[in-house]
Parts: structure tokens; sequence; C-alpha cells
């Protein structure tokens, strides 16, 4: 592997934040947005811009609301919130579930600051019928992950900005993940177990828009797609629960789902190794890859054609990534405990990446 050190030079960034802590990172070029992952922050949404600096709090839900799955493009940033009964604690994070009543899915645009409900429901058994689980949003789609009744879920695809439904796909198992891709919907799903987060027996469909859903691999759980690049995380071991299968791996291949090549570094059947937050975009997949035994997390890359990805030198631990716009941006964790401040880094994609 090549390291390439992310240097002043090139790298532009904002922080160190010594509070709060953030999570959520979602990027438009060098322009981020974010959320807070701790409970006092929960409802707190920031813009920056990395060419300057530059970061302020535009968003702040009411009490007791939690921020998700906030999504930024083409000038606009999406999130869910969700409202939770009394008496049940805040997720920390952004994991939904157990005891939200009512959700919201709001639109900002980042030039006016003007927002918009684009959506709104009460959750099943509080007089809704939906829940709003995750969304996708690339500029000219918005994907909405819900839960219905009966323990299904659905994925519904809107044309942006006119709303217009384009695709809807009902499944029966639960949904660990989904991307869009130019002819439709990716996602992972399997049996549920050990409640309501953990699923096993995993597996990946391919649903276009005309047509029917086709298996594309097993025991797959995160899904990442853009333009003409789609990766996935399989973990045997995870998804069939059992020691003696192989380990994590991240698979990449074209949007027409042709041979999938495995791209991460890490050895399968080693337990100290691992694979968080992936994304793809610009023409590109970014993942981090874990090893206890060696230390930190590497910030990972991979281009079509590549013959091995790449690492980059950052200065801290992190499992946010995200690529837009032409940029790769990223949390840098520094520290532990009491002293722990994070930095948002980003880089432009033609800074890394050799013509």
């Amino acid at each position: 592997m090549e390291s390439i050190p992310a240097g002043a030079d090139r790298c532009a960034g904002i922080g160190p934040l010594a509070d709060p802590e953030v999570t959520g990172l979602t990027n438009d070029g060098p322009i981020v947005a974010f959320a807070g992952f701790d409970a006092a922050h929960a409802g707190d949404l920031w813009l920056g811009d990395l060419r300057s600096g530059a970061v302020e709090m535009v968003y702040q839900a009411a009490t007791g609301i939690e921020i998700a799955s906030p999504q930024l493009a083409s000038g606009h940033l999406l999130w869910i919130e969700w409202a939770r009964e009394a008496g049940v604690d805040y997720s920390v994070g952004g994991a939904g579930g157990p005891g939200v009543t009512e959700w919201w899915l709001n639109d900002m645009d980042t030039q006016s600051r003007r927002i918009a409900t684009l959506a709104h429901d009460h959750t099943t058994g509080f007089g809704g019928a939906t829940f709003a689980d995750k969304i996708v949003f690339d500029g000219s789609r918005l994907g909405i992950e819900e839960q219905i009744q009966d323990a299904a879920t659905r994925i519904v695809v809107q044309d942006w900005p006119s709303g217009k439904s384009v695709q809807s796909v009902t499944v029966a198992d639960r949904v660990y993940d989904f991307a869009l891709t130019g002819d439709g919907v990716l996602y992972s799903a399997g049996a549920d177990r050990y409640g309501p987060y953990g699923t096993d027996h995993m597996h990946l469909m391919d649903c276009p828009r005309e047509g029917s859903c086709q298996t594309v691999a097993p025991d797959v759980y995160d899904v990442a797609a853009s333009g003409d690049v789609v990766a996935w995380l399989a973990d045997p071991s995870s998804s069939q629960d059992s020691d003696s299968l192989p380990g994590a791996r991240l698979y990449t291949t074209n949007a027409k789902l042709g041979p999938a090549q495995a791209v991460s570094s890490t050895e399968a059947s080693r337990r100290s190794q691992g694979i968080r937050g992936i994304a793809s975009g610009s023409g590109m997949v970014a993942w981090w890859e874990q090893d206890a035994d060696v230390g930190p997390n590497t910030l990972t890359v991979w281009t079509p054609g590549s013959v091995a990805p790449f690492h980059l030198a950052t200065s801290g631990d992190s499992v946010d990534v995200s690529l837009g716009g032409g940029w790769l941006a990223w949390f840098e964790d520094v520290g532990s405990g009491d002293s722990s401040t994070t930095r948002v880094r980003a880089v432009p994609i033609t800074a890394i990446v050799k013509p």
C-alpha cells in the first residue's frame, strides 16, 4: 500500500472540537455537515466550510428531539428527527427504534437557511403507520427507509426536487443498509437476532426500477454506491454466527454488478481486524480498517483499476468518512476521555489520486 501524507499543504480542516461529540459526517465538496452524538447535543446540526475552517450551528431541534441520517448534496441538507415517549432514554448516536413516537424529514437550503418539512408521521403503535429509519440523498434522488406494519421495511425512492415517487420496494426481512444505484436500489437484509439491532443470515439484493429483485451476494452488511462504483461489506462469520468462517472483507464492482473484487487488506480469519464506515463517491471507495494488534484505525482509499488500495496518513482515529463533490472528508478523534477532541479533515480527490 502507498501511504500518502495528509499534510497542511493539501489537507483542509475544522477544529479541534473539544465539545460536543459529533457524528453523521456528510460532505458536498468542501462543505460539510454533522450532528451531535451526545445526549446534550442530539438535536443540533452544524455546517462548515473546510476552505476557511469556519463552522456554525445552523439548526437546533426542540428539547428531547434527536437528529439522524444527515445528508448533504446540491446545496441542500436533509435529515430525520425522532421524538421518543417519556421515560425512554436517548439512543446515543442516532439509533432509532424502541420508544420513537413521531418523526419528521426536514430539508434546509444551505444558502438561504430556509427549512421545509418534507414528510411527517407518527410511528405504528402511536397513531401512525411508518417509522423513517434512514435516508440517502444524492442531489437528484431521495431514498427513504421506513419500517411499516408487520415488521416489514419499505424503501421509497423519490425524484428530487419534485418529490415524485419513482420506486418502492417492500422487504419482509429487516433491512440493515441500502444505497441508490443508477438503475434502482441495493439493500442488505437478514433475520432479527438479539432484538431489532442484531441481524444474521444476511444477503444483498438488487432491485431495478423495472423487473424483479435478484440476490447479489450473501453475508452482506454495509452498502455504498455512487456512479459506476458499488461497494459492500461481507462478513460471513457474523452473518452465520460461526467463528470458523471468514471475517469482514470489502468488495467492489461496477454499476452493472459484474464480478466483485475483494479490495480490503484485512485478513479474513483474524478476529482483531475489521472494517468500519464505508463511503462511495467521486469515482472511488473509502473506509476505515481496524487492526487491534497494530493500533488506530487506518483511512483507506481504492479507485477502479488500482492494483491495490492505499492508506492516508491521518493524525487520529475514527469510523466516519464521506465522499462527495470531488472531496474526501473524515473525522479524526485525538486523545481519550475528557481530553478527547475531534477534527474534521478533507482533501480534494485530485490531490490524492494520480491522473
